[in-house]
């Protein structure tokens, strides 16, 4: 059986994320900016880490993951549009 630990990176700005962590019964760590990301990421094993982002915030975690999302709202345009 195939497992995944799902966490999500957040600068917690609307003050809602620990409710939402417990609705979706995931973990969360506040990461308020690009570098704060990939610190996570790197921490966490890069290497075998996937991503979901829509932000310019986003592209350095991404470059360092296995695998990156990026959703294409105005923000995540914004990600493919320049470079890291």
């Amino acid at each position: 059986m195939v497992s995944f630990d799902i966490a999500l990176l957040t600068g917690n700005t609307r003050g809602d994320t620990d409710r939402i962590a417990k609705e979706l019964s995931i973990s969360w760590r506040l990461a308020q900016n690009s570098a704060d990301k990939k610190a996570c990421v790197t921490e966490l094993g890069a290497d075998t880490c996937a991503s979901i982002g829509n932000g310019f915030i986003d592209c350095q975690m991404m470059e360092a993951v296995a695998l990156s999302i990026v959703t294409l709202q105005a923000e995540g345009r914004e990600c493919i549009q320049k470079p890291c």
